[in-house]
């Protein structure tokens, strides 16, 4: 999962600040020990996931600068780069650990609807190149070819999909994203760290049970990506005998990627169990939404950047959305804002006196019948959907903007 140091460094080799050296490194690998160098001195031997994700972001700048416009017989065939790198993803999963870094640049520079050629062939024009650039800074880390630094000891080059290679907290280790093997839902690595949770004083919408805030740390977890859907929620019917959402009978809640709604907490909890997980905490729902943002949301404090991220009552019509149409979070997460309300383990409390700060789920010994839901909904107003805002949820209420995501512990923690 992408960390500050590996963001902070890629906004400086795409600024005006890195030297020229460093940039004509990236590109033609004829000057590489400037870029090896500049990388490991910040970033360790974490640097890897960094250069390669540098090298393919340059590619894409400079794709956009040659191209030619799209001309009456080529202009359907130009596509979002955000689709043009899921194709390559698709067709190379092994370098699937390096999307969450350049899903951060798509996102940070508002490129991901900037089109780009891809002809109508069935091969995305430019995704071997892509390969080969990969495959040369790797070579390049390990040590081959005319002209290479050393070996970079201990370097990671390849990904473990579904299986964490996690030492401990702090290590360095990179820890792959996993599928769940009952459901199919995928998990997405968040690193643990620091925050401050809750909205400070001046925050429009800003509610009272939002206070007083407070520093928790957050131990690394897995997350689902999106929200779970009704293709996964329907595998678990299969097994469970709970019962089918009645909102399935309704054409506008019943697509396969849609996220599940008309479910209680106890049947979002049982969901999770029998996928192997369980509902997040609210630190952790907050944390992961944030992914490192102190604004009203994770992509910035006004309605615009809520619509870059979002459904909620200003764009989504009044309907229900497919799970991923916006832009992810700098941590890869999706419609954490809006779309549906998400499910915590917690139980409600009217303010944050005495709350954990461990990350943990705050549960009352003989627990109530009301819990904690985050993140607002297709109809509700932007103060609702920010990231510190709470509603206050009957355990056993079901209804048509009510969802949720999993959670899952890494391995040994």
């Amino acid at each position: 999962m992408v960390d500050e140091k590996s963001r902070q460094f890629l906004d400086w080799v795409l600024s005006e600040k890195a030297p020229k050296a460093v940039k004509s490194g990236l590109r033609n690998l004829d000057d590489f020990p400037n870029v090896e160098q500049a990388a490991r001195k910040v970033l360790g031997r974490r640097c890897d996931e960094a250069l390669a994700a540098c090298r393919v972001i340059l590619y894409l700048e400079e794709r956009r600068k040659s191209d030619p416009g799209p001309s009456k017989s080529k202009a359907a065939h130009f596509v979002p780069i955000r689709k043009f790198m899921e194709a390559f993803f698709a067709r190379h999963p092994g370098y699937a650990w390096h999307r969450p870094l350049l899903d951060y640049y798509l996102t940070r520079t508002g490129l991901s609807e900037e089109r780009i050629y891809a002809p109508p062939t069935g091969t995305t024009k430019g995704l071997g190149v892509l390969t080969g650039w990969f495959l040369a800074i790797k070579d390049r880390l390990a040590g081959k070819g005319h002209g290479t630094p050393a070996a970079m000891p201990g370097a990671k080059t390849d990904v473990i999909l579904g299986k964490t290679d996690r030492k401990g907290q702090g290590s360095g280790v990179r820890v792959a994203d996993r599928t769940t093997e009952r459901g199919g839902c995928e998990l997405i690595h968040v690193s643990g760290g620091r925050f401050h949770m809750g909205s400070p004083n001046g925050e429009v919408g800003r509610q009272d049970n939002e206070w007083p805030v407070h520093e928790v740390y957050v131990k690394s977890f897995y997350l689902c990506r999106y929200p779970v859907t009704n293709e996964e929620y329907a595998r678990f019917l299969k097994d469970s005998g709970v019962r089918k959402p009645e909102q399935w009978g309704d054409p506008q809640f019943n697509r396969s990627r849609q996220p599940v709604v008309g479910v209680n907490w106890e049947e979002a909890r049982r969901f999770a169990k029998w996928a192997g997980g369980r509902l997040p905490s609210e630190a952790e729902w907050e944390y992961a939404c944030r992914a490192g943002k102190k604004t009203a949301f994770a992509s910035g404090d006004s309605e615009p950047h809520l619509a870059r991220v979002g459904w909620y009552k200003g764009n989504s019509d009044g309907k229900l959305h497919d799970v991923g149409e916006k832009e992810p979070n700098a941590f890869g997460l999706y419609d954490m804002h809006g779309n549906v309300w998400e499910w915590c383990e917690d139980d409600w409390h009217g303010n944050y006196e005495s709350a954990p700060t461990d990350g943990s789920a705050w549960i009352e010994g003989a627990r109530g019948g009301v819990r904690v839901a985050r993140g607002g909904s297709y109809l509700n107003p932007p103060g609702v959907c920010r990231s510190a805002f709470r509603f206050r949820g009957v355990a056993v209420g079901r209804n048509k903007v009510l969802g949720f995501r999993i959670a899952m512990a890494l391995i040994g923690t």
